[in-house]
């Protein structure tokens, strides 16, 4: 049977601050879409909840993943970004957070 904890995804756990204390990552890339309906965020990451990661693990950059491709979930496929920026600027780190344009080079 498949569970929640043998599905190989990113949920917000509290293990992102010992990977901050171990790794010491400069860029996270975290999963921010599939998390409606709420029952998904057992196993995918909100927008917030990739943020709280991303503070927890003290990185300096963070590149939102897994999203805007296709539908997989619930949510509209344009609020993820939306609700990540929205989250960010509350947190005053939106300058951390970079959304990458397909066919863009970015330099960190």
């Amino acid at each position: 049977m498949v569970t929640p904890s043998t599905i190989r995804e990113t949920a917000y756990f509290s293990g992102f601050a010992e990977i901050g204390r171990r790794l010491h990552p400069k860029i996270a890339l975290l999963p921010i879409g599939a998390y409606s309906p709420d029952s998904f965020r057992a196993v995918h990451t909100s927008p917030e909840d990739a943020l709280r990661g991303f503070v927890d693990m003290g990185a300096q950059d963070m590149i939102p993943m897994h999203f805007g491709t296709f539908k997989l979930s619930q949510e509209p496929i344009d609020e993820p970004v939306k609700r990540l920026l929205s989250g960010a600027r509350r947190l005053g780190i939106e300058d951390r957070v970079h959304v990458l344009e397909e066919g863009v080079a970015e330099f960190f």
